[in-house]
């Protein structure tokens, strides 16, 4: 079969119920702090055993970055994306204990590798 039953519930049933997003951007002098809270609704992942369909519950990732405007063309910032570390609900189905491999829900809206974390620097000319 061309479109089994993950495929076509791809489309039509695994997605997100909800998104919630707030955003703040604040600059005071050379500083600026700009943070971001996304909640990402549950969701479902269906298979073609009905009895492997599994439901994750819905999950809040924070991200942030402070910055510093050095001078007019240079610019230098620290931030981190999910940076609680926040992961999917664990994936029992998927799990391969020999490999392991498959802890977490790969079709969620969110990745399944943590948070990461960077420095930045800027340069305008």
């Amino acid at each position: 079969m061309l479109f089994d039953r993950p495929a076509q519930t791809n489309v039509t049933e695994n997605l997100l119920r909800t998104k919630l997003l707030l955003n703040n951007y604040t600059q005071i002098g050379d500083w600026s702090l700009n943070t971001r809270i996304n909640r990402f609704g549950g969701f479902n992942s269906f298979d073609n055993a009905v009895a492997n369909d599994r439901s994750y519950g819905a999950k809040w990732i924070a991200d942030m970055a402070l910055g510093w405007k050095a001078t007019d063309t240079l610019e230098f910032a620290i931030g981190g994306n999910n940076i609680f570390n926040v992961y999917p609900d664990f994936d029992p189905i998927g799990f391969n204990r020999n490999l392991g491999a498959g802890f977490y829900a790969t079709s969620g809206a969110f990745g399944f590798t943590g948070g990461y974390y960077y420095g930045r620097v800027g340069v305008k000319f």
